[in-house]
């Protein structure tokens, strides 16, 4: 079942009303499954080295939220199928 999102920042928008907003990506999942404990997957196509980060830096931000969360993020909500 998965529990959580994987996102980064993935730049930014302005509204219709003006105000900037974050461009989230879901990269991937955290799950949780009787057998198998916690494990991430991670989408195949996401290329992490160009996600945008602090200039120097080689690490990539990544928050995970609870999949329950009224937040909107674009991506799917399916799980790995075992």
């Amino acid at each position: 079942m998965i529990k959580k999102r994987l996102v980064v920042k993935n730049g930014s928008y302005t509204n219709k009303d003006g105000q900037e907003k974050t461009n989230w990506l879901v990269i991937g999942h955290e799950h949780e499954h009787s057998e198998f404990g916690t494990f991430y997957t991670l989408d195949a196509h996401i290329n992490l080295a160009a996600i945008p980060r602090k200039e120097g830096d080689t690490r990539v931000i990544v928050n995970a939220y609870d999949v329950d969360d009224k937040k909107s993020f674009k991506g799917d909500n399916n799980d790995v199928p075992f």
